[in-house]
């Protein structure tokens, strides 16, 4: 055997050839990236109900918000009008049971439901990917995201949103008004509702594709790449995925996109159970500069496909870190 490969054997021709394989695979892994394993349905740990097939899905993902998830959950039982929905929620990890009072309501109800509790974080960029992919297979379907600490505003909620799709909208976005805990305030992200020209979705400063009430049909968020779910190092997200996902799902759906002007969506910022901006002592949100407390946060620079707040091209349907070249 030892005849038969000179590197047995030979110390020092064993460390050239390993020098130079190591040099090789460090070549060909900026290359070729290993791709993210998404989950498939048997991985989550689904407690109860199944993927659902209705026409409104909504979808939530919560973490350690028990009475705020219960407040998102009545809120949808309590839409006006007769429409088939679902109610998806994926409890990322908590620390309690946070999910139990959210079968009964929704049974009760009579709310189709699929509720799943992660063993161990997963963070929401991987969750909304599950959300699309495994418990929301049926393409027809329209996708209405709610983060758990939020909750909807009007009771006409859905016959809104109905209107907009009978019309021919594969996407809408707007309108909210913020919690604060205390009141509710209007006009806070005034800036970012009127910043909504699709034809440039991964500039912040003329589309801000976070903004909610978001519905988009399943059809579009199928075909959204999942890099955009992704970190450069082919790592999930941990925060701020609605951008970098709506930025495409506004691109795909093109000229189908409905802007609501009706008050349907309440952003809570009370407390310290909500996903996204924490309130220093004694300031409110509408004293916040804009875009300051996205662009102040490096993060943004790790997404896969990044966004920018005035690029001098933009990227469109390209995919990869080749584009950042083209723009700089």
């Amino acid at each position: 055997v030892r005849r038969a490969n000179p590197l047995i054997g030979n110390q020092p021709t064993m460390n050239m050839f390993r020098q130079r394989l190591e040099q090789v695979l460090n070549q060909v892994s900026r290359i070729i990236k290993t791709p993210v394993i998404p989950d498939s349905l048997n991985q989550l740990n689904v407690i109860a109900g199944k993927p659902l097939m209705n026409r409104f899905v909504f979808t939530i993902c919560c973490r350690n918000q028990r009475h705020k998830l219960l407040r998102c959950v009545a809120s949808i039982c309590e839409q006006n009008g007769r429409h088939d929905i679902g109610v998806a929620v994926i409890d990322d990890a908590s620390e309690y049971d946070v999910l139990d009072e959210e079968e009964s309501i929704l049974h009760k109800h009579k709310v189709d439901y699929c509720l799943v509790k992660n063993l161990s974080r997963k963070y929401a960029a991987r969750n909304f990917y599950n959300m699309i992919h495994l418990l929301v297979p049926n393409n027809d379907s329209f996708l209405i995201e709610l983060d758990g600490d939020d909750y909807l505003f009007d009771k006409d909620a859905l016959n809104i949103l109905s209107s907009a799709i009978e019309q021919g909208a594969l996407k809408t976005r707007g309108n909210l008004v913020v919690d604060t805990g205390s009141e509710i305030k209007r006009n806070v992200f005034l800036q970012e509702k009127e910043n909504c020209n699709a034809g440039y979705p991964r500039n912040m400063t003329k589309c801000s594709g976070w903004y909610h009430l978001r519905m988009t049909q399943r059809v579009v968020l199928n075909r959204v790449e999942i890099e955009h779910f992704l970190e450069k190092g082919n790592n999930w997200l941990i925060s701020t995925h609605d951008l970098s996902v709506h930025s495409r799902a506004l691109e795909l759906a093109r000229s189908r996109i409905t802007q609501i002007d009706a008050e349907i969506y309440a952003y809570d910022l009370s407390g310290d159970q909500h996903d996204s901006i924490i309130l220093d002592e004694g300031e409110m949100p509408d004293s916040w500069e804009y875009g300051t407390y996205l662009l102040q946060d490096d993060y943004l620079f790790k997404m896969y496909i990044p966004l920018f707040e005035e690029p001098r091209f933009v990227p469109s349907a390209r995919i990869g870190e080749g584009l950042i070249q083209e723009i700089f």
